[in-house]
């Protein structure tokens, strides 16, 4: 892709502060920003990348990359369209390796494998998320329409079913108090279909404690109306007192809150990357 495929967005205001990544991406399907890096997760490349924030120009190079360049594949060397990452504060990287190989894998924090979970439970591990104490990692198992929690260590702790009322499952964050996530329910045979009827949920989720508070519950839930969309693809949660998103897909009935969400849409009319560059403000 030859133009900018990463957006510096002001989450106050919407506006694209900064464009970065010409003639670096195949197919961005996610970014993360962690522990002074950025992850650039490219289904296309089949690889994950990670730059250091200070050295983010057109001619920078990652100096760590998991996956082989153009070389789909499974076993500890090689990824397969992977979907998203999760970096934990001791460096260990969490890999969704989504389309392909419907697997977790786990890095040490030089990259070197350590093991691969989640095999023949997961249709499509679409996002994967840390909380906060990070203690557990949340899997959005999308096709299953499920949230799957596991260890740090690759165990299966829970899952929580959303049911056909929310569809599958697309992407998850956590915050201190809550999991949230976002949910479309297709058409018949799960089909993504444009339309000028999408209307795809947010979700506040209950926190997995322990296998005796094990989560799940939903807690709040916001439908969201939007325009001309395929699916919400994936979304971030940030500070900034009020939920902030694209207008489009607003219910203005949605009251304010203590995070700003971001919600990036498939399909978008805005012609940008879609994890980046249609969020704007809505003000309470």
């Amino acid at each position: 892709i030859r133009e900018a495929t990463v957006l510096q967005v002001d989450p106050l205001t919407g506006h694209i502060v900064r464009e970065w990544g010409k003639n670096l991406a195949w197919l961005p399907h996610g970014l993360k920003v962690a522990n002074g890096y950025l992850w650039l997760v490219d289904v296309g490349r089949h690889q994950v990348q990670r730059f250091p924030l200070d050295r983010l120009q057109d001619d920078a190079v990652p100096d760590l990359t998991l996956g082989t360049y153009l070389e789909p594949g499974d076993g500890p060397d090689k990824l397969c369209k992977p979907t998203d990452v999760a970096v934990h504060r001791d460096g260990t990287i969490f890999v969704a390796d989504g389309y392909c190989n419907s697997r977790v894998v786990q890095y040490a924090s030089d990259g070197s494998f350590l093991r691969e979970f989640g095999s023949g439970i997961f249709n499509i591990p679409h996002s994967i998320t840390l909380d906060l104490q990070q203690n557990f990692l949340y899997v959005a198992d999308r096709e299953h329409g499920n949230v799957r929690v596991f260890s740090l260590g690759g165990d299966l702790l829970a899952t929580y079913q959303l049911g056909h009322e929310f569809g599958p499952v697309f992407a998850v964050e956590a915050t201190r108090d809550a999991l949230y996530a976002v949910s479309f329910p297709l058409g018949p045979g799960f089909h993504f279909v444009k339309s000028t009827t999408c209307s795809p949920f947010l979700l506040e989720l209950s926190l997995y404690e322990s296998p005796e508070r094990t989560g799940g519950r939903v807690l709040r839930k916001w439908k969201l109306d939007a325009v001309e969309c395929t699916a919400p693809h994936a979304f971030a949660i940030t500070a900034i007192g009020s939920i902030a998103t694209n207008p489009a897909l607003v219910d203005p009935s949605v009251a304010a809150h203590d995070l700003g969400v971001f919600v990036a849409n498939l399909g978008s009319t805005a012609g940008l990357p879609f994890w980046a560059g249609i969020v704007k403000q809505r003000t309470a």
